[in-house]
């Protein structure tokens, strides 16, 4: 989190622990300030909304994705590794998320739901495409795959996942569709050698 100064960056880090935990509509910055053990007076002094906050929180989010799918990329021994590695980590976050915080976004902040959106279309879009064409030139990915294509599955079909009309919470984790929806799109892509190297990760994975 960037360190603009430390009463800013302990709003930051308590915010998303709360909106994580108990979604975004439920938290009130008299919640937050209490929380911290900070005055109202010096809350509004960093943030004039929670909206405000929910923004920042997002942007440093978004920073720490990129982050991590950066160092992944480039310390990753080929593409399957590097996919699986990026997977477990958004099974990780996935694990983190209150249902709740997920349904707050969509229904109530629609321009912040829009940012995330836009994030995984363009952002999320490179780093399939990259790791595709990686695969391929690697020989563990199908050679006939239309790279643009199955970007573009991928980041629109993960939002399959956060559907409730589709997946109804009731029924299915988020986390459980995610497993699901990787091992789909990993064994569509993988070559007779690649799956015999996937299988290496499954346990790891599953975990």
């Amino acid at each position: 989190m960037q360190q603009v100064n430390s009463s800013r960056s302990k709003i930051l880090f308590a915010a998303t622990e709360m909106f994580f935990r108990l979604g975004i509509k439920s938290v009130s910055m008299d919640d937050l300030a209490r929380e911290i053990g900070m005055s109202k007076k010096t809350l509004y002094a960093e943030f004039d909304s929670k909206e405000d906050i929910l923004e920042e929180v997002i942007k440093h989010l978004h920073d720490m994705d990129v982050e991590f799918c950066n160092m992944t990329c480039a310390g990753s021994h080929n593409a399957i590794e590097e996919m699986m590695q990026i997977s477990s980590y958004v099974l990780r976050q996935l694990r983190m998320i209150s249902p709740s915080t997920l349904h707050d976004l969509r229904k109530y902040y629609p321009a912040q739901w829009k940012r995330i959106q836009s994030f995984h279309e363009d952002y999320i879009y490179g780093v399939i495409q990259a790791n595709l064409r990686k695969g391929i030139e690697e020989g563990l990915y199908r050679d006939t795959i239309d790279i643009k294509i199955v970007s573009k599955f991928y980041v629109h079909k993960s939002w399959l996942i956060v559907d409730e009309t589709i997946f109804s919470l009731r029924d299915y984790r988020r986390d459980q569709l995610f497993h699901e929806y990787m091992m789909y799109h990993m064994n569509g892509i993988t070559s007779p050698k690649g799956k015999k190297y996937l299988k290496k990760f499954q346990e790891q994975f599953d975990a």
